[in-house]
């Protein structure tokens, strides 16, 4: 948190900054379709974690990639940068990233407001 930055105020931010990386990813997505560069071996994505700074590179099926977009709770962060104060768990670890849940409240419903139609 920043100095003097309320719990609330920090879980909106982040969430504003993994709604970013979530839409960046989703026209990275549509890019890669486009150009038929997204095959059975996937594509690079952006990590969704919430610092505004991270710009690793996670290579995701792309099959999951869109299984989990189907639930806008869910963010595909590399392995270690979970924030437990915007994130409930770690659903799924696949070794280089995992799939991390919101918390129920404001931060789930930040994300599902942020999700593309």
């Amino acid at each position: 948190m920043t100095e003097g930055e309320t719990v609330d105020e920090r879980q909106s931010r982040v969430g504003r900054n993994e709604a970013f990386f979530r839409a960046l990813n989703d026209r990275l997505e549509g890019l890669n379709e486009t150009f038929d560069a997204v095959s059975d071996d996937g594509f690079q994505i952006v990590c969704e974690c919430g610092d505004v700074a991270c710009v690793d590179q996670i290579a995701i099926p792309a099959s999951e990639y869109v299984r989990v977009r189907k639930d806008p709770t869910l963010f595909i962060v590399v392995a270690g940068h979970e924030d437990a104060t915007v994130e409930s768990r770690v659903e799924e670890d696949r070794e280089a990233y995992v799939i991390v849940r919101k918390h129920p409240g404001p931060p789930a419903q930040a994300a599902a407001e942020s999700a593309p139609e």
